[in-house]
C-alpha cells in the first residue's frame, strides 16, 4: 500500500483492515501503519516475519509510504504480492500537509516530488499487479471502490458485515478507527494529531537542511559569475574611457544617465533596454520548534544573500550590455 503522506493511504489500509486483511502486528491505530522492516534488518529475521505471516494468514499486507525506498530489498521474498497505489488532488495533499503537519508548501512539495518518483519508477519496473486508486473517488463511491479491492485482491471470504464496514469506512475521509478497535476515538485522533507534527518538523528540518545545501552551491556559483562581470565591467570602462566616450568615469556610474547617452548617440529603440526588475523572496516562517526556528533562520539568511547575489547578477548583466552598447560592439 503506497502514497505520498496526507495522499489517502490511511483510508485505503483502514478499508483493507474492514475486509479482514491483516495489516501487520500492532499497526498505528488512526493511520494503520506498520512495516515489516525496520533500518539495518538482518535478512534473515525479515525472511522469518515474511514466512510467519504467510503461515498465519492467507492474504496479508502492510502500509508504510516510506518502504517503498526499500521494497526491492524484498519484493521477491513475498508470496504473489500485489501494490495499491492511491492518488490524491496535488493541491488538496499540499494544503493537508501544512493543516495537520504544519508543513511548508514548498518543502511538501519537495518530499511529495521524492516520494512519488520512487513510486512511479515501481510501478514501471516491478512488474507486480497494481491498482491505482484515486482517493476523491474512493470517497465519492465507496461501494464501487471496496469491490473493486474485493476483485483485485480475490477477497472471497469478506462477508456482508465487512463489507458494510467497509464502506462505511471509504466514505470518511479522515484519520479513524476500524469497527473492530476499542479505543477511544478521540484520543487515538488526538494522539495522532500530535504525531502528524511532530512528523511534520522532522520533513521541514530536512527539507530546510537540503535548501541550505542548493543555496550554498547557487551562492557560489553566483559569486562567481559575479566576479566574471566585474571583470568585464572593468575592462569596458577602461575602453569607454580610452575612445572618449564619456568625459568621466562618474557617467558610467549613472544608469539614467547612461541610457540616455545610449539611446541618442546609436538611435537604439527605447523598448530594446529595459531596467531590471527583481522580485523579492519571500521565507515563510512557519515553524514553532526552537530548533527548526533556528535552521530556518539560518536558511533565510542563505536564501537572503542569494536573491541579493541573484539581483547583483541581473543588474551586472543589463549594466554590461549598456557599456557593450555604449562601446559600439554587439553583445549576445
Amino acid at each position: 500500500m503506497f502514497g505520498v503522506a496526507r495522499g489517502g493511504t490511511s483510508l485505503i489500509a483502514g478499508v483493507l483492515l474492514e475486509l479482514g486483511v491483516f495489516m501487520g502486528h500492532n499497526a498505528h491505530q488512526t493511520k494503520h501503519e506498520y512495516t515489516p522492516l525496520y533500518p539495518g534488518m538482518p535478512k534473515i529475521e525479515l525472511l522469518e516475519k515474511i514466512r510467519a505471516n504467510d503461515r498465519a494468514h492467507s492474504v496479508w499486507g502492510w502500509k508504510c509510504p516510506k518502504d517503498i525506498f526499500h521494497i526491492d530489498q524484498y519484493l521477491h521474498h513475498l508470496r504473489n504480492p500485489h501494490a495499491i497505489i492511491v492518488f490524491r488532488n496535488f493541491l488538496d495533499t499540499l494544503i493537508s500537509s501544512y493543516k495537520h503537519n504544519s508543513i511548508d508548501l514548498l518543502h511538501s512539495i519537495r518530499e511529495s516530488h521524492s516520494v512519488m518518483e520512487r513510486i512511479i519508477s515501481f510501478a514501471i519496473d516491478s512488474e507486480v499487479p497494481t491498482a491505482f486508486v484515486s482517493y476523491e473517488n474512493a470517497l465519492a463511491n465507496p461501494s464501487l471502490f471496496v469491490d473493486g479491492v474485493v476483485n483485485f485482491l480475490q477477497l472471497t471470504t469478506a462477508g456482508k458485515t465487512q463489507l458494510a464496514n467497509a464502506v462505511q469506512f471509504s466514505s470518511r475521509g479522515t484519520y479513524s478507527l476500524v469497527s473492530t478497535s476499542t479505543k477511544d476515538p478521540k484520543m487515538a485522533k488526538h494522539t495522532t494529531l500530535s504525531e502528524d507534527y511532530y512528523d511534520g518538523l522532522t520533513i521541514q528540518r530536512k527539507s530546510l537542511a537540503e535548501d541550505s545545501a542548493l543555496l550554498a552551491e547557487k551562492i557560489e556559483a553566483l559569486s562567481k559569475d559575479l566576479n566574471k562581470a566585474r571583470v568585464i565591467v572593468a575592462h569596458l570602462e577602461g575602453a569607454i574611457l580610452k575612445k572618449g566616450l564619456v568625459t568621466s568615469s562618474d557617467e558610467l556610474k549613472d544608469r539614467d544617465a547612461l541610457e540616455a547617452l545610449i539611446l541618442r548617440g546609436r538611435n537604439v529603440p527605447e523598448p530594446s533596454i529595459t531596467l531590471p526588475y527583481h522580485p523579492i523572496e519571500l521565507v515563510r516562517d512557519l515553524a514553532t520548534e526552537a530548533l527548526v526556528e533556528n535552521e530556518r533562520q539560518e536558511n533565510k539568511t542563505l536564501r537572503g544573500t542569494y536573491t541579493q547575489l541573484k539581483k547583483d547578477r541581473v543588474e551586472s548583466q543589463q549594466f554590461i550590455e549598456l557599456l557593450f552598447l555604449l562601446n559600439g560592439e554587439s553583445f549576445d
